[in-house]
């Protein structure tokens, strides 16, 4: 029987289609299609790009789909990790997180897939990027009426691609090219072994400029070096992959630092083409820039569970909220027990903002999602624990906003205190009065506060009741004052 997938791919400065027919044995291509546009954040909501795209989309049938993201827009990376349950690998995954200054604070969305076991734990390939990136994708595939359960990497859709159509069983490299980043993939058959990104592209050829080749081959070459060195594993062949109609001179140049064959990717010629503008497109190229959403059509195919299936929406990392609703309950009791409100009120108020908008964030990702992942309800119930945490914490604020003449007159009485002094008690009471408590390095300094405070906009008669001196030379001082009418 034979069964529809369709792979589309996000890259750079492009957005390409595949629709591919199977039936395992024989492949046919029912439709090619490519979009163009110059900045890759805004070519999510320009309404041509959509509009082109959701017609395409409107005359061909599909059973599965996979999408993939620009590898500048994801950090990858391969880790071993214990032979433990999947919801363990995801908290090692979230301590490894918060190294990377990519993310900068923001919430991310990850997957993960298990990719070789051995007796020192379980190799797998981690992808994450920012949930505000994911939200962005998720919200144009529901423009272009794109349902699909699985947003990946298109590292594994050119294995899947090499795995499919080459058979290569040896250790060989996979070079992806895109507009400003290149990904150096290493495996052996569906493992991978090793992945490498660097911030050259295929800009650096379109533009000859000799320094930034001469940089890009380096990496390359030097990450081949460490693979077969650091890791004891030598590559056979170099399968070369550009986002691209034009391959410049990448397959040259290439072939001229390295010392074993590099192939341009291609669309095997025994697959049949429905369009014949589609084929004869394919003659001039090979089909080289269309390895990736071919691959991903192929990866539509891979179930849960399976040796590769990664999906980036799989897990939403919510920490972040979780740590900021603890550092403004912390806030608070400080707020309480050193009446230290001047300082905590104004973080207290933008991290409650900023908590809800992340709040509605997730719920917005989880709700994008064609179909849930298999952790939904379980984040749901989570978050509904977040969101009750926020509504307490709304009501303080609010009744902290029902009296801003305290926060005023605390502001006051921190903003007058002169150099040597430091408040340790505040007690504002009903009746207006105001009891005061510090230390002073000088009595000097203890005098000139009252004197301050004589001019104070929300306080007067401001009188020192007592100071004392402890053996330490320090000055102990207690003060009583009264609030002005004034709001």
């Amino acid at each position: 029987m034979k069964r529809k997938f369709l792979g589309l791919s996000i890259n750079e400065n492009s957005i390409r289609c595949v629709a591919l027919e199977t039936n395992n044995q024989d492949f046919t291509v029912n439709a090619l299609f490519e979009v163009q546009f110059e900045n890759f954040d805004l070519a999510l909501n320009d309404k041509e790009v959509v509009e082109s795209v959701r017609t395409f989309l409107k005359k061909i049938r599909y059973d599965e789909a996979s999408v993939s993201l620009p590898a500048s827009k994801v950090l990858t990376r391969i880790k071993n990790v214990p032979k433990i349950p999947p919801s363990q690998i995801v908290k090692l995954i979230k301590t490894e997180i918060r190294d990377y200054a990519i993310f900068e604070g923001e919430n991310v969305s990850l997957g993960f897939a298990e990719i070789d076991r051995n007796s020192e734990g379980i190799d797998i390939i981690w992808a994450a990027t920012k949930e505000s990136i994911v939200l962005s994708v998720l919200n144009f595939l529901r423009k272009i009426g794109l349902k699909t359960r699985r947003i990946t990497i298109p590292q594994i859709a050119l294995v899947e691609f090499i795995n499919t159509f080459y058979k290569e069983e040896d250790n060989y490299a996979i070079v992806n090219v895109d507009k400003d980043t290149t990904t150096l993939t290493i495996s052996k058959g569906k493992t991978i072994i090793f992945n490498y990104t660097q911030d050259i592209g295929f800009e650096a050829f379109k533009l000859n400029d000799p320094s930034l080749k001469g940089a890009w081959v380096g990496n390359i070459v030097s990450s081949l070096n460490y693979v077969s060195r650091n890791l004891n594993v030598s590559v056979k062949k170099i399968y070369v992959s550009v986002n691209d109609e034009e391959s410049f001179d990448i397959l040259s140049y290439l072939s001229n630092r390295v010392g074993y064959p590099v192939i341009m990717l291609s669309i095997p010629e025994d697959i049949n083409f429905d369009r014949e503008e589609d084929f004869i497109r394919y003659q001039k190229t090979g089909g080289n820039e269309f390895a990736v959403p071919v691959g991903l059509a192929l990866t539509s195919k891979i179930k849960k569970g399976e040796k590769n299936y990664l999906s980036i929406t799989e897990y939403f990392l919510t920490e972040h909220v979780s740590e900021r609703l603890k550092v403004i309950a912390t806030l608070l009791v400080f707020v309480v027990v050193n009446g230290a409100f001047i300082i905590a009120f104004p973080y207290f108020s933008s991290s409650l903002k900023s908590t809800e908008e992340q709040l509605s964030s997730v719920l917005k990702s989880i709700s994008a999602i064609s179909k849930p992942v298999e952790d939904a309800n379980k984040l749901q119930i989570e978050l509904q624990k977040i969101n009750s945490t926020i509504s307490s914490l709304k009501e303080v604020e609010s009744n902290i906003y029902n009296m801003p003449y305290y926060s005023m007159v605390l502001r006051e009485l921190k903003s007058l205190a002169p150099s040597g002094i430091e408040l340790r008690e505040v007690s504002l009471k009903e009746d207006g009065s105001v009891d005061l408590k510090g230390v002073s390095n000088s009595f000097r300094s203890v005098f000139s506060y009252e004197e301050n405070l004589a001019n104070a906009k929300f306080i007067k008669n401001a009188t020192i009741l007592e100071i004392e001196k402890d053996k330490e030379g320090t000055e102990t001082f207690t003060m009583q004052m009264q609030m002005r009418n004034v709001k």
